[in-house]
């Protein structure tokens, strides 16, 4: 299936600084890749987080505080998402998570039920 003209010249100007041009710094080539995971995440209205178990820390994106209802003001933290969880689920979904994190899958993708404040 061809585009026609029009469609594609819209489609180059949405897109335009969206591609990677030779000699661009890695800088500029990972805010534009952030750039564009945030506006994936936001266009599916899904959340995204990240433990860093070494350091102790966990970082989420503000879809994230929407979908659980949390307050922004609040610091993400990893026991703030274990107590937004049914306490029917937390046992088996902290334990499905601490096997992951045992394992060298890298992906957490599993359903439980949540408890919006």
């Amino acid at each position: 299936m061809k585009l026609s003209s029009s469609l594609r010249s819209l489609f180059r100007k949405k897109n335009r600084g969206l591609t990677a041009d030779r000699g661009e710094s890695d800088e500029h080539l990972v805010r534009r890749s952030e750039e564009l995971l945030r506006l994936a995440l936001r266009g599916a209205h899904a959340g995204a987080w990240v433990i860093d178990v070494a350091g102790g820390t966990t970082h989420w994106n503000e879809q994230l505080d929407d979908l659980y209802g949390f307050e922004r003001s609040q610091s993400p933290s990893f026991q703030r998402w274990i107590d937004s969880l049914h306490p029917d689920d937390r046992e088996w979904a902290v334990a499905d998570l601490d096997a992951r994190l045992d394992s060298t899958t890298t992906d957490f993708e599993r359903e439980f039920r949540t408890i919006h404040p």
